[in-house]
């Protein structure tokens, strides 16, 4: 291999992760940022299984949280969400993770979606007020919050369960 040629490879790689990394700047750019924290309070969803609303808490005094949110009908949604189901049954003892359904025509739909892919993550059903409040605009769309509200990471599109480790420093 020549040196024009490891060259050449080494400059489209670094376009290419230049690229990458404005794609995911333009995606996230209307989301919350780290300047905000998320109030101290829990946040009023619908519980799946039950149907009743549950106050959830977002973030833990004691660990990192992962709040991630889906739509039933997102081909993204479904290659992803296995990679956070295996993220939730390692590491349930150090990471607190809310997964939200939005953007469902009902909750027969979102059940489906569960157990199409066996998650054992607990589910909550959000609505448009939610979406609003956390600048939801594509799927899936994620969160990471500090033990003491901050937001230190938000994305969306797919990532794999290393990246979400990455992501959440476990």
């Amino acid at each position: 291999m020549t040196i024009k040629k490891i060259v050449k490879w080494s400059a489209e790689l670094i376009i290419l992760i230049l690229f990458v990394w404005l794609f995911s700047e333009f995606q996230t750019r209307n989301m919350l940022s780290g300047e905000k924290a998320l109030p101290n309070k829990p946040l009023e969803l619908v519980n799946l299984d039950t149907h009743q609303i549950v106050p959830v808490d977002l973030y833990q005094h004691n660990k990192k949280t992962l709040i991630y949110f889906f739509a039933p009908w997102c081909n993204v949604c479904h290659l992803s969400i296995e990679n956070l189901d295996t993220l939730y049954l390692e590491h349930q003892a150090s990471l607190n993770i809310v997964l939200i359904a939005l953007s469902y025509q009902s909750s027969t739909e979102v059940e489906a979606f569960v157990k199409q892919h066996d998650l054992n993550v607990p589910v909550y059903l959000g609505n448009e007020v939610i979406r609003a409040q956390f600048k939801i605009t594509g799927f899936p769309s994620y969160y990471v919050v500090d033990q003491v509200g901050q937001i230190t990471y938000a994305s969306v599109g797919f990532t794999s369960e290393t990246g979400m480790k990455l992501r959440t420093w476990l």
